[in-house]
């Protein structure tokens, strides 16, 4: 089942754990998240006790996306971020693997928390705020 652009009640985001791979690529920690609308989202990390390492927030816009405003897609717009074969957007978020205090982190296990917060808007054509979050529990061997 696909949601239709902007009108649906709910936001949908996919999570999965990624790290880089192959030629040229950066091998940092990091998120994949698959939505099918713009959204901010915000990342915790937190070591395996719950103690608060680092986070950060950004967004995903429209324009990024090739929609206009309404969330429809844009004539004459090159998408910076493209559909995949299902239809929503994929976008990897990575950690620098930096705590706070811009030491690096050491090795062991930590928690990320995703939280994606996008809008939409009810039948009547009311806004509404729609939200979605995750923790995904990994482990980080420093070189």
């Amino acid at each position: 089942w696909q949601p239709a652009y902007q009108s649906e009640g709910r936001i949908f985001a996919k999570y999965a754990l990624t790290r880089g791979g192959g030629e040229g690529s950066l091998d940092l920690p990091g998120v994949t998240v698959e939505t099918n609308r713009a959204a901010k989202y915000s990342v915790t990390i937190f070591n395996n006790f719950g103690v608060f390492i680092n986070g950060f927030n950004g967004q995903i816009t429209n324009a990024q996306l090739g929609l206009d405003e309404r969330g429809l897609p844009a004539v004459g717009v090159t998408p910076l971020i493209s559909r995949g074969a299902n239809g929503n957007f994929r976008l990897k978020i990575t950690w620098n693997s930096l705590a706070y205090d811009q030491s690096r982190a050491a090795t062991g296990a930590y928690l990320i928390r995703v939280v994606v917060v996008g809008k939409g808007e009810t039948e009547e054509g009311k806004p509404i705020s729609l939200s979605t979050s995750r923790v995904i529990r990994f482990g980080m061997l420093r070189k």
